[in-house]
């Protein structure tokens, strides 16, 4: 080959393979991860062949044929540029043809795609049948069937027809699911559940992966601890149970204030606090209106999330009886 080739690549691991498989078959390989260096480079020296990534860290690939044009006719840009991009789009391979240069679509390794929304899990699935990428579809939430499973008991009818609305939707998540190289989830129940929608048996790269974070090492300071005590009005020998998180329709807050209220006068130490903010949130102001021991402070600060949960002696998870939460293990567990 004995050709001196330029290659602009911000991805580590793929500017490094390019450089490793020219200089096999004999190049003499300049690399760099800049766009502007790479027109440096291109201006001083002379090149047999330039590979250029469209998307770099600091500018376009189309940018450094821009500049080249100081050096180099519309010819020798034709001749010398290749173009890599995952952004194959039409506008961008008319912008290339424009330059005379050859593009070459740089599909991912692996395409992780969350089963929500359906669609974008959908087109994925396609994306990656068409281009041979592997696809894992991760399930967080038990959609769509989640929608029919929060309408009570007492409205049955209005249930079943939401769910006969929801078959076309659950038949596309099914058909992705099927296609799909792999599916992960964050307990067995779910799994089971995508695996029922894409009427197939469990293969060998399906897993599951429970949600976790990691352990904060250090407490929250005495100052912290001390504000956040006086914002919520709490005593030194208040007992804590708190909430933290959406005030929305997937969480049954009436059971919570009423076991409060339950407790008022014979756990008088006794407090919750329903921290964050959300739709519901002006209807539990009136649930526990004149309820001394149920605290709503609105949002916090991480700071203030971590001095409360140091003075929370346990943590609430208010979630309604549903599929989507009982097979689940919710985040509320990992984070308190």
């Amino acid at each position: 080959m004995n050709k001196k080739i330029l290659v602009i690549e911000d991805e580590p691991l793929i500017l490094r393979t390019l450089k490793v498989f020219l200089e096999k078959k004999g190049a003499s390989v300049t690399a760099t991860s800049s766009g502007k260096d790479a027109i440096d480079l291109i201006l001083n020296e002379d090149f047999d062949g330039i590979i250029c990534d469209l998307m770099l860290n600091d500018i376009t690939g189309f940018d450094v044929i821009e500049e080249a044009k100081q050096k180099l006719s519309p010819e020798q840009i034709s001749s010398k540029f290749i173009i890599i991009t995952a952004y194959s789009s039409d506008q961008i391979i008319q912008r290339a043809k424009q330059y005379g240069c050859k593009i070459y679509p740089k599909p991912p390794d692996v395409i992780h795609v969350a089963n929500v929304p359906i669609e974008l899990c959908r087109s994925a699935v396609l994306y990656g049948k068409e281009k041979g990428v592997p696809v894992i579809v991760d399930i967080r939430d038990l959609w769509p069937d989640i929608y029919a499973d929060l309408i009570p008991d007492v409205a049955s009818a209005v249930r079943e027809f939401v769910r006969l609305l929801l078959r076309r939707r659950s038949g596309a998540l099914g058909a992705a699911l099927a296609e799909a190289t792999a599916i992960t989830a964050l307990t067995q129940p779910y799994l089971d559940w995508a695996l029922n929608k894409a009427k197939r048996s469990v293969g060998p790269w399906d897993a599951i992966f429970p949600m976790s974070y990691p352990r904060l090492e250090d407490s929250p300071s005495k100052v912290a601890i001390a504000s956040l005590r006086t914002r919520l009005g709490l005593g030194e020998r208040d007992v804590l149970g708190c909430y933290i998180g959406n005030i929305g329709y997937q969480s049954d807050f009436e059971c919570l204030i009423e076991s409060a209220r339950l407790l008022a006068d014979r756990q008088p130490n006794f407090k919750i606090v329903l921290a964050g903010s959300g739709p519901m949130l002006a209807n539990l102001e009136a649930l526990v209106r004149g309820q001394s021991n149920v605290i709503l402070p609105g949002w916090l600060s991480a700071q203030e999330v971590h001095a409360l949960m140091h003075l929370s002696t346990f943590g609430l998870i208010a979630y309604k009886s549903s599929p989507n939460f009982l097979n689940n293990i919710p985040n509320k567990f990992p984070e308190y």
